[in-house]
């Protein structure tokens, strides 16, 4: 996992691959509030967007999920939310498997070692297949959020 902020991504930036450098400079260098929420390719199916307004809620209704092919980079654009994760454990349980059809498992409530990352407007997070991660947790109570998820292949990487 990692986490930082837009305002850093210039000085960070010759860390990362191309990959998650294309996905880190969209998020910099467009204007969000100019976008409808909705799914924009980067690079077609390979490198895309999710804008979305969202809801927050506690941590016991949030999922924790993981994904095999696909990184997210989580970026919050407006409010504020946690967001759950944990090292992925084999031993986990499972209580939904997308994996064919949305490249997605939704695993129980029972993190083993869970830490929370609280997340502001312009942070993000990255999140590679083994990390599970439960976004969407409230800080304090229940709100709406404005999010940007970065999805890109591991094949890039």
């Amino acid at each position: 996992m990692i986490y930082s902020t837009i305002k850093r991504i210039d000085q960070e930036l010759n860390r990362y691959p191309e990959a998650i450098q294309k996905g880190l400079l969209f998020l910099k260098d467009t204007d969000f509030s100019k976008l409808e929420d909705g799914r924009y390719d980067i690079q077609g199916k390979e490198l895309f967007v999710i804008l979305g307004k969202m809801e927050t809620k506690r941590l016991e209704e949030a999922k924790p999920e993981v994904h095999n092919q696909y990184l997210d980079i989580q970026c919050l654009l407006e409010g504020k939310e946690s967001i759950g994760f944990a090292q992925r454990n084999l031993d986990q349980p499972v209580l939904e498997d997308f994996l064919k059809e949305k490249d997605l498992v939704l695993y129980k409530n029972e993190l083993k070692s869970e830490s929370i990352l609280s997340l502001s407007e312009g942070e993000y997070a990255v999140f590679f297949p083994e990390d599970v991660h439960r976004p969407l947790v409230h800080r304090g109570s229940v709100s709406t959020v404005r999010k940007a998820i970065v999805k890109i292949h591991m094949a890039l990487l």
